[in-house]
């Protein structure tokens, strides 16, 4: 959205920003399945950053604040890949919400180059029906990415729809990028090792919780069901939990996002100094 015509106060914000994003990363966060890595807090932060600042100042702005606390030990060469992607899911924030016309279209471009990497991997063959919602995000974004400015800038159910879908389609797209950089780090810089625990855990978890298998649900579904101790099997396992993560990371980010949209449609907007043609138009 970036209503913010001072660029000073726009590089204020952006600072601030990378800032937060630092401190909120030092919390403990969650841990991330089969991956010497945790899911940050951060994550609900980025959709609100890119309709702030708008898709550059907010790619730039989550990513700075990324590899800063990258950089603050402990860190790892995994979490080093994984930093753009809060940075991608602000950009595709700010150009769902941003001034440009065809900002919807970008952002839709990007989420789907995601999805396309996801389909010409190895574990794209394995687990075809993982990413549905990535494309359900997708869908949302082609067919409501136009109408999401104006509905952020309204009040109401608008705005929390507004808030709602742009969270929504920002966080599946940190999701996706992490999976694909999980995908291409596995056995280089993720010791296979990790995999392997990772499915014991998921076979620890079934047995104690009865929790359905993969091959239970999607057998029940009528899809096709991938070979045990294989990615895609692994990817399919954790879908559950990934869909509950992402859930609650949308309704938290929506929350945060509806708050900060109404406080800085108060505090900064009018305040800020009208622009030369808004006063000559005053004058006439």
């Amino acid at each position: 959205m970036s209503w913010f015509r001072s660029r000073t106060l726009k590089v204020a914000i952006m600072s601030m920003m990378a800032a937060l994003i630092v401190a909120v990363s030092r919390l403990p966060g969650l841990p991330a399945i089969g991956a010497p890595t945790k899911i940050e807090f951060t994550t609900v932060l980025y959709p609100v950053i890119g309709i702030l600042l708008g898709p550059e100042l907010g790619f730039v702005a989550s990513l700075l604040g990324n590899f800063i606390a990258w950089i603050i030990p402990s860190t790892t060469m995994f979490g080093l890949l994984v930093v753009p992607a809060g940075a991608l899911a602000s950009l595709v924030a700010g150009f769902l919400t941003g001034r440009s016309e065809r900002g919807w279209l970008y952002g839709s471009a990007v989420l789907a180059a995601l999805i396309a990497c996801w389909y010409v991997s190895p574990v794209g063959f394995e687990a075809p029906f993982y990413p549905v919602f990535h494309i359900a995000a997708l869908a949302l974004s082609l067919t409501l990415g136009k109408k999401l400015k104006g509905l952020l800038d309204s009040e109401g159910k608008q705005l929390v729809w507004g808030s709602a879908v742009t969270s929504y389609v920002a966080a599946m797209t940190d999701s996706m990028y992490g999976n694909l950089a999980y995908v291409g780090a596995l056995g280089i810089i993720i010791p296979l090792k990790e995999f392997k625990k990772a499915l014991k855990a998921m076979g620890v978890l079934w047995a104690k919780t009865g929790i359905p298998k993969p091959a239970d649900y999607l057998a029940w579904l009528g899809l096709p069901v991938p070979e045990e101790l294989t990615l895609g099997y692994l990817f399919m396992a954790v879908l559950p939990i990934t869909i509950a993560e992402r859930v609650t990371i949308t309704l938290v980010s929506t929350l945060i996002s509806i708050a900060v949209v109404r406080a800085f449609k108060t505090v900064f907007i009018r305040r800020q100094p009208p622009k030369e043609s808004e006063k000559s138009e005053e004058t006439r």
